[in-house]
């Protein structure tokens, strides 16, 4: 089997499953011809010895952890801390150079700062955007005409103030009406300069009415249509838990479905999410709905993702 047969059987990224075969292949587990793996029947893996070696490893890796946290939090010389974990023979009681010895803090931590207010604002516009994608996880190409345009993200950094408060809003289960109001003025020109004259809502089994709400309020204000067009038809994991774009695409493909297509007929709709990651949940629901829909264009309010 290949890397990519291997994958949607295993919720591992790419990354993790590339050093699990190495590991294999290192230690003769398995043997590689021709960019396949094969098993190597000649040798046992003993699952027992390997574990215990693996927690032995990950039991060293805590202590150096445990060690960093309390130098951390260390009330004394530093030097001498490091000099005893060394045992080193010429230490001394104070190095008269560290931030203890000195009296004196060497990074200031006040943020009374003139710049900071401009900051904030210039945070909290690193708006982005959502590039198509144009093929599957299994590395087909997707039909021109069932890829999404380009779409928007309110912002970039969920660690802006503006990310911390959508965030936090998530959580308690209720976009606020700031919220809804930011959100509508920064789609006001993108749904006139689109002719977007539908908004769908992406659907979540677990908080189903949070972003239903807020694309209900925003087709209010731009006196558009609101259609209910996708819904879940059995629960899924969680998306951001699924490891490898394989697990991620058959996750969303296997529990949503179109329902009122015959209303999408010659719309152009703007699919809304609260975040976006991988973008695979974007990329499958548009591709169901324009089965119907004239052109789909994404838009969520946070991209926490890398791609």
């Amino acid at each position: 089997m290949s890397r990519n047969d291997i994958l949607p059987h295993f919720n591992l990224n790419v990354t993790k499953l590339s050093n699990v075969l190495k590991y294999l292949y290192v230690h003769e587990y398995i043997d590689m011809h021709k960019r396949k793996y094969i098993i190597n029947t000649s040798k046992q893996f003993n699952a027992a010895e390997n574990a215990r070696v693996q927690k032995q490893l990950n039991d060293t890796r805590l202590g150096e952890l445990e060690n960093l946290r309390r130098f951390i939090n260390y009330d004394g010389c530093y030097m001498k801390y490091i000099a005893d974990e060394l045992d080193a023979p010429d230490k001394k009681e104070q190095c008269g150079m560290c931030t203890y010895c000195r009296k004196r803090v060497f990074v200031e931590t006040n943020i009374d700062n003139p710049y900071l207010e401009d900051a904030t604002h210039y945070k909290n516009k690193l708006h982005g955007v959502i590039q198509p994608r144009k093929r599957t996880a299994y590395n087909k190409k997707i039909d021109e005409t069932l890829q999404m345009q380009q779409g928007w993200t309110y912002t970039t950094d969920q660690y802006s103030p503006i990310g911390k408060r959508i965030l936090m809003e998530k959580d308690t289960g209720k976009f606020s009406s700031k919220t809804v109001t930011t959100m509508s003025h920064f789609l006001k020109d993108i749904i006139a300069n689109h002719h977007i004259d539908t908004i769908v809502a992406v659907p979540s089994l677990r908080q189903n009415h949070l972003v239903k709400q807020l694309a209900e309020q925003i087709a209010d204000i731009h006196s558009i249509d609101y259609i209910d067009a996708v819904e879940k038809i059995k629960p899924g994991a969680y998306q951001h838990e699924m490891k490898n774009s394989m697990m991620q695409e058959q996750n969303i493909s296997e529990t949503v479905r179109v329902i009122q297509g015959e209303r999408l007929k010659g719309r152009t709709v703007l699919l809304i999410d609260d975040t976006v990651n991988s973008r695979w949940t974007l990329t499958v629901i548009a591709s169901q709905l324009l089965e119907y829909a004239d052109r789909v264009y994404p838009f969520a309010l946070i991209n926490n993702g890398n791609d």
